[in-house]
């Protein structure tokens, strides 16, 4: 018996486009998946060294030390080892982008040292979850609002964090 080759390359080739094309939703099912697993890496508790910057000028004003949680679902919590006396709990959201990238702001009530409601702090941050996932870098863009809700200040910074195991 004996075959034509030339009839067949095209069947040949229909057939892998057809099967291409078939596997292309699971494939991308598959990377979606991916992403969604790798989206949920930053879960959990890190401790972070922030670095407080002069936004023109890129000089250190200052450095804390400071606790996150991120929360299944989106729910992020901040404290830090400033004195409470000068801010709330602070709350907030993060997002997976994508590869190794979330994003995440959150704020709090400002408070002068007698005490006094001074208005509201939003941070906002850009984070890079290194390959391991236990360790990230973030850049940091702060908004002061006043009581009334109208910007008196901005703020930059850098943000290195390891995740708490122990």
């Amino acid at each position: 018996m004996k075959i034509n080759v030339l009839r067949s390359i095209p069947l040949v080739c229909g057939l892998a486009a057809l099967f291409t094309g078939a596997l292309s939703p699971i494939s991308a099912k598959a990377q979606d998946s991916l992403d969604q697993n790798r989206g949920h890496r930053i879960e959990g508790v890190w401790d972070s060294n922030v670095t407080i910057i002069n936004c023109q000028t890129g000089d250190v004003l200052g450095t804390f030390r400071g606790l996150g949680l991120f929360i299944r679902g989106g729910a992020n919590e901040q404290t830090n080892n400033l004195s409470p006396a000068l801010g709330s709990s602070a709350l907030g959201h993060w997002e997976y982008l994508g590869g190794r990238n979330y994003t995440a702001s959150f704020q709090f009530f400002a408070f002068s040292p007698d005490g006094v409601w001074t208005g509201t702090q939003k941070v906002k941050r850009a984070i890079t979850l290194d390959q391991g996932g236990n360790t990230f870098s973030s850049v940091i863009s702060t908004t002061f609002l006043d009581v009334n809700g109208n910007v008196v200040a901005t703020g930059c910074g850098t943000e290195a964090a390891t995740r708490v195991v122990d």
